[in-house]
């Protein structure tokens, strides 16, 4: 088991993020209760988030980044854009004012050539 303990967090980007399932997850969750955020992880299917306080919508900035177009999520930005580019790295600082990401979700896995 892994848990991931966090307070007041207000700007997470989650890296390939197609389809947008952790997207989703933080939109609802940050936009709703903030400060306090405890996710845990048991094996691969369970999982908690845990948040205390209420937090104005205009705070939260959650920002997904994938190379495949994603369906719209409310209160997401979506970059369809390659993170080892430095002009997606940039993108993501600008949306976040120039202030460092509290929470990163990255389910990056390398794109392997099948025969």
């Amino acid at each position: 088991m892994v848990v991931i303990q966090s307070s007041g967090v207000e700007r997470a980007v989650d890296l390939c993020a197609a389809p947008g399932s952790w997207s989703q997850v933080l939109s609802r969750k940050l936009y709703k209760q903030n400060d306090g955020a405890q996710i845990k992880y048991v094996g691969r299917k369970q999982f908690k988030f845990s948040f205390l306080t209420t937090l104005f919508s205009d705070q939260v900035k959650i920002v997904a980044v994938d190379l495949q177009e994603m369906a719209p999520l409310e209160g997401v930005i979506q970059i369809k854009g390659d993170i080892t580019k430095l002009s997606t790295v940039q993108e993501i600082i600008n949306h976040f004012e120039g202030k460092l990401a509290d929470l990163v979700v990255s389910l990056f896995c390398p794109l392997q050539d099948t025969p």
